[in-house]
């Protein structure tokens, strides 16, 4: 490992240090990476300051709790279950066990995992993220969720967390509630679709934004829906950025990018992709326009066949 590198962190700067139980860092889920994935590793466990509890309850309150790691472009998000303070980062949850004090210019701060590398698929990240609840639950009722459990191909998810969808209940309070019923299942599925990209290559917040500046637009699964992502500097000091996903009129902010999975990544949104204009409301019937155009032609095509 780098010497000069830990030397430098130990003593001239100050800073705070995610530190996990040494026996988790020899596990051949660690071990058996090169030195270079290790030392990346190593330096997401590393905030820029000194960071102690104050600080992040503060953060929480204001719901900015966000800061930049050694790694760049990296941060670890902090949030409260219960009693519980979280930890995240590279698609891992830990919980911390105990906020240290200072020593010289490091404050320690004591968690149950180590924070990378994935570990879980996408599906099981949506099973187990309280987060990303409702998007489950939606995606279980219409059969979505199943293909999100594949090891054979990469997933880049756009995944609306609760926050998300009580946002879109509120501004669309007669379509969004019927998502969450067997009779929409269809419906449901065709609009969970917009939102997954399914490719050979592995799709992190920054070669999205790359792509986006070279090909203009990226196609979901499902439809001819495209949207393009964009990156702004949100924090001169701290250098921390903000991506949004532009899709239709559309300017959603991606509220944590990068969830790693073994089978692609997740990004987490404040807002799913829908729109007032998405929706028909007749006799009790939810429907897509988009939707409903696609059907006819179907339904065109195989009148035209069989006669």
């Amino acid at each position: 490992m780098d010497e000069e590198f830990f030397s430098k962190v130990m003593n001239l700067n100050k800073y705070t240090i995610m530190v996990p139980d040494k026996d988790l860092w020899e596990k051949p889920s660690f071990i058996n990476l090169n030195d270079t994935m290790k030392m990346d590793i190593f330096r997401r466990h590393i905030l820029k300051g000194q960071i102690n509890k104050a600080i992040i309850d503060t953060s929480i309150a204001n719901k900015v709790a966000q800061f930049p790691t050694l790694s760049p472009g990296t941060s670890l998000y902090f949030e409260k279950e219960g009693e519980d303070y979280k930890v995240r980062e590279h698609g891992i949850k830990a919980t911390i066990t105990k906020f240290g004090d200072e020593t010289y210019h490091v404050r320690y701060v004591e968690v149950d995992h180590i924070l990378g590398p994935a570990d879980a698929t996408v599906l099981f990240k949506l099973m187990t993220d309280t987060n990303l609840r409702k998007s489950h639950e939606i995606g279980k009722l219409s059969s979505f969720n199943d293909q999100l459990d594949v090891k054979d191909r990469n997933l880049t998810y756009f995944v609306p967390r609760n926050f998300a969808w009580k946002q879109a209940e509120d501004m669309f309070p007669d379509g969004v509630p019927k998502l969450y019923t067997p009779e929409f299942a269809l419906h449901t599925r065709y609009l969970l679709e917009r939102h997954l990209i399914i490719t050979t290559n592995r799709y992190d917040i920054a070669s999205l934004v790359r792509r986006t500046r070279r090909d203009k637009v990226i196609k979901p699964l499902k439809g001819s829906f495209s949207f393009k992502v964009v990156e702004e500097l949100k924090d001169n000091v701290t250098g921390i950025v903000e991506y949004y996903l532009l899709w239709r009129s559309k300017r959603i902010l991606v509220y944590m990018p990068d969830v790693e999975c073994t089978n692609g990544y997740i990004h987490i949104i404040n807002f799913p992709l829908m729109e007032r204009s998405d929706f028909i409301i007749s006799h009790g019937i939810l429907l897509d326009q988009n939707y409903l155009r696609l059907m006819f032609i179907m339904l065109l095509t195989s009148i035209i066949f069989y006669f």
